[in-house]
Protein backbone atom coordinates (compact mmCIF):
# COMPACT_ATOMS: atom_id res chain seq x y z
CA UNK A 1 0.00 0.00 0.00
CA UNK A 2 1.46 3.36 -1.03
CA UNK A 3 1.59 6.51 1.08
CA UNK A 4 1.03 9.12 -1.63
CA UNK A 5 -2.75 9.25 -1.49
CA UNK A 6 -4.93 12.22 -0.58
CA UNK A 7 -8.59 13.14 -0.17
CA UNK A 8 -9.41 16.57 -1.62
CA UNK A 9 -12.50 18.45 -0.48
CA UNK A 10 -13.29 21.58 -2.52
CA UNK A 11 -15.56 23.92 -0.58
CA UNK A 12 -17.07 27.37 -0.93
CA UNK A 13 -19.40 29.32 1.35
CA UNK A 14 -19.51 26.59 3.99
CA UNK A 15 -16.67 27.36 6.38
CA UNK A 16 -18.68 26.24 9.42
CA UNK A 17 -20.68 23.47 7.74
CA UNK A 18 -18.23 20.74 6.79
CA UNK A 19 -20.50 17.70 6.72
CA UNK A 20 -18.09 15.44 4.83
CA UNK A 21 -15.28 16.04 7.31
CA UNK A 22 -17.66 15.27 10.16
CA UNK A 23 -18.19 11.72 8.87
CA UNK A 24 -15.12 11.00 6.78
CA UNK A 25 -11.83 10.80 8.66
CA UNK A 26 -9.38 9.70 5.95
CA UNK A 27 -6.40 9.62 8.31
CA UNK A 28 -7.90 6.51 9.89
CA UNK A 29 -6.96 4.60 6.74
CA UNK A 30 -3.68 6.41 6.06
CA UNK A 31 -4.98 9.03 3.64
CA UNK A 32 -4.17 12.74 3.92
CA UNK A 33 -6.90 15.37 3.71
CA UNK A 34 -6.55 18.65 1.81
CA UNK A 35 -9.13 21.43 1.67
CA UNK A 36 -9.43 23.52 -1.51
CA UNK A 37 -11.00 26.98 -1.10
CA UNK A 38 -11.38 30.18 -3.14
CA UNK A 39 -8.80 32.85 -2.34
CA UNK A 40 -11.34 35.16 -0.69
CA UNK A 41 -12.11 32.51 1.95
CA UNK A 42 -8.55 31.55 2.86
CA UNK A 43 -8.42 33.82 5.92
CA UNK A 44 -11.30 31.86 7.44
CA UNK A 45 -9.28 28.63 7.21
CA UNK A 46 -6.06 29.81 8.86
CA UNK A 47 -6.75 27.72 11.97
CA UNK A 48 -7.81 24.60 10.10
CA UNK A 49 -6.59 21.18 11.25
CA UNK A 50 -5.97 20.35 7.58
CA UNK A 51 -3.70 21.75 4.84
CA UNK A 52 -5.58 24.37 2.81
CA UNK A 53 -4.87 25.34 -0.80
CA UNK A 54 -6.49 28.18 -2.73
CA UNK A 55 -7.83 28.58 -6.26
CA UNK A 56 -8.95 31.79 -8.01
CA UNK A 57 -12.30 33.09 -6.80
CA UNK A 58 -13.95 32.66 -10.20
CA UNK A 59 -13.04 28.99 -10.65
CA UNK A 60 -15.99 26.69 -11.17
CA UNK A 61 -15.95 23.14 -9.80
CA UNK A 62 -14.68 21.63 -13.06
CA UNK A 63 -11.73 24.02 -13.08
CA UNK A 64 -11.02 23.22 -9.42
CA UNK A 65 -10.95 19.50 -10.07
CA UNK A 66 -8.66 20.03 -13.07
CA UNK A 67 -6.42 22.20 -10.88
CA UNK A 68 -6.17 19.37 -8.36
CA UNK A 69 -5.21 16.87 -11.07
CA UNK A 70 -2.61 19.23 -12.53
CA UNK A 71 -0.98 20.40 -9.30
CA UNK A 72 -1.12 17.64 -6.70
CA UNK A 73 1.32 14.86 -7.50
CA UNK A 74 -0.06 12.07 -5.31
CA UNK A 75 -0.74 8.95 -7.36
CA UNK A 76 -4.14 8.21 -5.85
CA UNK A 77 -6.75 10.94 -5.46
CA UNK A 78 -10.22 11.06 -3.93
CA UNK A 79 -12.32 14.16 -4.59
CA UNK A 80 -15.43 14.48 -2.42
CA UNK A 81 -18.15 17.11 -2.18
CA UNK A 82 -18.15 18.94 1.17
CA UNK A 83 -21.75 18.08 2.16
CA UNK A 84 -21.87 14.27 2.21
CA UNK A 85 -23.18 11.75 4.71
CA UNK A 86 -22.02 8.14 4.43
CA UNK A 87 -23.99 4.92 4.81
CA UNK A 88 -23.43 1.18 4.75
CA UNK A 89 -25.65 -1.77 3.97
CA UNK A 90 -26.85 -3.68 6.99
CA UNK A 91 -27.76 -7.35 7.29
CA UNK A 92 -31.42 -6.76 8.15
CA UNK A 93 -33.12 -5.72 4.89
CA UNK A 94 -36.36 -4.88 6.72
CA UNK A 95 -34.63 -1.86 8.31
CA UNK A 96 -34.85 1.56 6.69
CA UNK A 97 -33.98 0.91 3.04
CA UNK A 98 -31.43 -1.67 4.18
CA UNK A 99 -29.01 1.12 5.09
CA UNK A 100 -27.67 2.62 8.29
CA UNK A 101 -25.81 5.84 9.04
CA UNK A 102 -22.11 5.11 8.97
CA UNK A 103 -20.15 5.73 12.16
CA UNK A 104 -16.97 7.76 11.76
CA UNK A 105 -14.77 5.00 13.14
CA UNK A 106 -16.17 2.58 10.56
CA UNK A 107 -15.32 4.67 7.50
CA UNK A 108 -11.88 3.09 7.05
CA UNK A 109 -13.33 0.09 5.13
CA UNK A 110 -14.53 2.42 2.36
CA UNK A 111 -11.04 3.83 1.88
CA UNK A 112 -9.43 0.40 2.09
CA UNK A 113 -11.78 -0.91 -0.63
CA UNK A 114 -10.76 2.04 -2.82
CA UNK A 115 -7.07 1.26 -2.33
CA UNK A 116 -7.76 -2.35 -3.27
CA UNK A 117 -9.56 -1.36 -6.47
CA UNK A 118 -6.82 1.08 -7.51
CA UNK A 119 -4.12 -1.50 -6.85
CA UNK A 120 -6.10 -4.01 -8.92
CA UNK A 121 -5.67 -1.59 -11.82
CA UNK A 122 -8.93 0.36 -11.91
CA UNK A 123 -8.21 3.90 -13.08
CA UNK A 124 -11.30 5.54 -11.63
CA UNK A 125 -14.48 4.90 -9.68
CA UNK A 126 -16.68 6.19 -6.91
CA UNK A 127 -19.16 5.64 -4.14
CA UNK A 128 -22.79 5.04 -5.09
CA UNK A 129 -25.59 7.41 -4.24
CA UNK A 130 -27.91 6.32 -1.45
CA UNK A 131 -30.95 6.75 -3.69
CA UNK A 132 -31.43 3.48 -5.57
CA UNK A 133 -28.56 1.76 -3.81
CA UNK A 134 -30.60 -1.16 -2.48
CA UNK A 135 -31.73 -2.14 -5.99
CA UNK A 136 -28.22 -3.40 -6.78
CA UNK A 137 -27.33 -6.58 -4.92
CA UNK A 138 -23.63 -6.70 -5.79
CA UNK A 139 -21.06 -4.83 -3.73
CA UNK A 140 -19.40 -3.38 -6.85
CA UNK A 141 -20.94 -2.23 -10.12
CA UNK A 142 -18.77 -1.61 -13.17
CA UNK A 143 -18.80 0.89 -16.03
CA UNK A 144 -21.57 3.09 -14.70
CA UNK A 145 -22.28 6.56 -13.37
CA UNK A 146 -21.45 7.97 -9.97
CA UNK A 147 -21.54 11.46 -8.50
CA UNK A 148 -20.13 13.58 -5.65
CA UNK A 149 -17.41 11.14 -4.53
CA UNK A 150 -14.72 9.98 -6.97
CA UNK A 151 -11.37 8.23 -6.83
CA UNK A 152 -8.79 7.88 -9.58
CA UNK A 153 -5.19 7.14 -10.48
CA UNK A 154 -3.86 10.59 -11.17
CA UNK A 155 -0.82 9.39 -13.13
CA UNK A 156 -2.98 7.63 -15.72
CA UNK A 157 -5.29 10.62 -16.13
CA UNK A 158 -2.29 12.85 -16.77
CA UNK A 159 -0.82 10.46 -19.34
CA UNK A 160 -4.18 10.56 -21.16
CA UNK A 161 -4.10 14.40 -21.17
CA UNK A 162 -7.40 14.31 -19.29
CA UNK A 163 -9.38 17.59 -19.49
CA UNK A 164 -12.18 17.83 -16.97
CA UNK A 165 -12.64 21.57 -17.49
CA UNK A 166 -14.05 21.04 -20.98
CA UNK A 167 -17.40 21.41 -19.22
CA UNK A 168 -18.80 23.86 -16.67
CA UNK A 169 -21.39 21.51 -15.16
CA UNK A 170 -21.90 17.72 -15.35
CA UNK A 171 -18.18 17.25 -14.70
CA UNK A 172 -18.89 13.97 -12.87
CA UNK A 173 -20.59 12.48 -15.91
CA UNK A 174 -18.06 13.93 -18.35
CA UNK A 175 -15.12 12.50 -16.41
CA UNK A 176 -16.59 9.00 -16.21
CA UNK A 177 -17.73 8.87 -19.83
CA UNK A 178 -14.40 10.24 -21.10
CA UNK A 179 -12.44 7.52 -19.31
CA UNK A 180 -14.82 4.78 -20.39
CA UNK A 181 -14.50 5.91 -24.01
CA UNK A 182 -10.73 5.60 -23.66
CA UNK A 183 -11.13 2.02 -22.45
CA UNK A 184 -10.59 2.50 -18.72
CA UNK A 185 -13.21 0.58 -16.75
CA UNK A 186 -14.58 2.09 -13.55
CA UNK A 187 -15.79 0.51 -10.31
CA UNK A 188 -18.58 1.98 -8.19
CA UNK A 189 -18.86 0.77 -4.59
CA UNK A 190 -22.38 -0.26 -3.53
CA UNK A 191 -21.96 -1.87 -0.12
CA UNK A 192 -21.35 1.70 1.07
CA UNK A 193 -22.99 4.84 -0.29
CA UNK A 194 -23.36 8.59 0.16
CA UNK A 195 -25.97 11.31 -0.06
CA UNK A 196 -25.94 15.09 0.13
CA UNK A 197 -26.95 16.72 3.38
CA UNK A 198 -30.35 18.28 2.72
CA UNK A 199 -29.82 21.29 4.95
CA UNK A 200 -26.88 22.78 3.05
CA UNK A 201 -28.21 24.10 -0.23
CA UNK A 202 -26.38 27.44 0.05
CA UNK A 203 -22.73 27.72 -0.98
CA UNK A 204 -21.08 25.25 -3.30
CA UNK A 205 -21.63 25.75 -7.03
CA UNK A 206 -24.94 27.58 -6.72
CA UNK A 207 -23.30 30.91 -7.58
CA UNK A 208 -22.87 29.92 -11.26
CA UNK A 209 -25.13 26.90 -11.87
CA UNK A 210 -28.19 28.70 -13.17
CA UNK A 211 -30.98 27.12 -15.14
CA UNK A 212 -29.65 28.76 -18.30
CA UNK A 213 -26.13 27.42 -17.74
CA UNK A 214 -27.49 23.96 -16.96
CA UNK A 215 -29.49 23.88 -20.21
CA UNK A 216 -26.56 25.13 -22.26
CA UNK A 217 -24.18 22.62 -20.72
CA UNK A 218 -26.51 19.72 -21.46
CA UNK A 219 -26.31 20.66 -25.15
CA UNK A 220 -22.54 21.11 -24.89
CA UNK A 221 -22.12 17.72 -23.22
CA UNK A 222 -23.73 15.99 -26.18
CA UNK A 223 -21.36 17.73 -28.60
CA UNK A 224 -18.46 16.19 -26.63
CA UNK A 225 -20.02 12.71 -26.50
CA UNK A 226 -22.39 12.56 -29.49
CA UNK A 227 -22.47 8.78 -29.89
CA UNK A 228 -23.41 7.89 -26.34
CA UNK A 229 -25.48 10.76 -24.95
CA UNK A 230 -28.56 12.74 -25.86
CA UNK A 231 -30.43 15.71 -24.43
CA UNK A 232 -33.63 15.01 -22.52
CA UNK A 233 -36.03 17.24 -20.58
CA UNK A 234 -36.95 16.72 -16.93
CA UNK A 235 -39.68 18.25 -14.80
CA UNK A 236 -38.08 19.98 -11.83
CA UNK A 237 -38.68 22.61 -9.19
CA UNK A 238 -36.00 25.30 -9.58
CA UNK A 239 -35.91 28.01 -6.92
CA UNK A 240 -39.45 27.16 -5.96
CA UNK A 241 -40.78 27.30 -9.53
CA UNK A 242 -41.95 24.21 -11.43
CA UNK A 243 -40.67 23.81 -14.95
CA UNK A 244 -38.54 21.82 -17.35
CA UNK A 245 -34.77 21.60 -17.50
CA UNK A 246 -32.41 19.93 -19.93
CA UNK A 247 -30.39 16.92 -18.83
CA UNK A 248 -28.52 14.10 -20.58
CA UNK A 249 -29.12 10.39 -20.96
CA UNK A 250 -25.98 8.29 -21.33
CA UNK A 251 -25.20 4.79 -22.66
CA UNK A 252 -22.37 3.94 -20.30
CA UNK A 253 -21.52 0.38 -21.29
CA UNK A 254 -21.77 1.05 -25.03
CA UNK A 255 -19.20 3.81 -24.64
CA UNK A 256 -16.50 1.54 -23.24
CA UNK A 257 -13.38 1.53 -25.41
CA UNK A 258 -14.97 3.46 -28.29
CA UNK A 259 -12.08 5.91 -28.72
CA UNK A 260 -9.55 3.10 -28.54
CA UNK A 261 -11.40 1.30 -31.32
CA UNK A 262 -11.51 4.49 -33.38
CA UNK A 263 -7.71 4.80 -33.09
CA UNK A 264 -7.26 1.21 -34.30
CA UNK A 265 -9.65 1.76 -37.23
CA UNK A 266 -7.82 4.94 -38.23
CA UNK A 267 -4.48 3.13 -38.16
CA UNK A 268 -5.89 0.37 -40.40
CA UNK A 269 -7.30 2.90 -42.87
Amino acid sequence: MIDNKSVFIPTRGRVNRQITLRYLKPEIAGWKTKIIVPEFEYKHWLNSDYPVATVPDDYNFSQIRQYIINNFKEEYHIIADDDLRFYKRIKNPSATSGLALQKTEDVAPILNIIIGLLEQGFTHGGLSERFGNVFHENDIKYDTRCTRFHFYNRDILCRQNFKLDDVVTKQDLHSILSMLELGFSNAVIYNFCQEQDGDNSSGGCGWYRTKEVTNQQAEHFVTLHPKFSKVIEKNVVWNGVKGKIKDVRIQWKKAFGSRSMERVENEII
